[in-house]
């Protein structure tokens, strides 16, 4: 019992810092993961690949996982543009303070 909450807790800590976290059921393949969005496509397992954007996207038999970059940011601060030449995090638009 405690492994799942610490497990829980871990993702809601870092997806508060890092961004957000999604899921995609799919059909259970031992080999890929055929998502229903074009931009990701067909996935490996255990593959992780950018989604068009500055999102992540990971195979896992039935399900594809998304990490997407963190929307907010301290005021006045605004945020640039995403980097797609660079792994994600890396890519995510970073907080421009004036």
């Amino acid at each position: 019992m405690k492994v799942p909450c610490a497990v829980v807790l871990t993702f809601t800590l870092l997806s508060s810092v890092l961004g957000w976290i999604g899921k995609e059921t799919v059909e259970i393949d031992p080999e890929y993961c055929q998502s229903s969005d074009p931009s990701v496509g067909k996935l490996k397992v255990g593959v992780s690949r950018l989604a068009g954007r500055c999102v992540k996207a990971t195979c896992t038999p039935g399900l594809i996982i998304y990490e997407g970059c963190n929307a907010t940011g301290p005021p006045p601060c605004r945020f640039g543009k995403e980097d797609l030449s660079k792994e994600h995090p890396h890519c995510c638009p970073q907080a421009i303070c004036s």
